[in-house]
């Protein structure tokens, strides 16, 4: 079973939606958690980052091993993904991977 951590934006963002979005939400998550991906839509964005796609929702994350790692919760409104959250999860995984323990 894989492991999901959720960074400080995402939770804070997560938590201020409505319960019957976070539902959805909490229901993908599920999915994700115990490997059954084919009934999820996740979508490379670049490099190890990716997204996975809740109705309009955008849950930005990365992978490390066995852990995935949440860095950002969006509501789509165009269709591209912003590039600043792009870069921003991009500098977060960088980052991320030149940690001492992660080598």
């Amino acid at each position: 079973m894989t492991t999901l951590h959720f960074l400080h934006d995402f939770y804070r963002a997560l938590s201020d939606l409505p319960v019957h979005e976070k539902d959805k939400i909490y229901a993908h998550l599920t999915l994700l958690r115990e490997g059954e991906v084919g009934a999820l839509t996740i979508k490379t964005l670049r490099g190890g980052i990716q997204e996975l796609i809740v109705h309009r929702y955008r849950l930005i994350f990365f992978k490390s091993g066995e852990a995935i790692y949440f860095v950002s919760l969006f509501k789509k409104q165009s269709q591209k993904t912003p590039l600043r959250i792009i870069r921003k999860a991009e500098a977060i995984y960088k980052t991320f991977k030149q940690l001492p323990w992660k080598n």
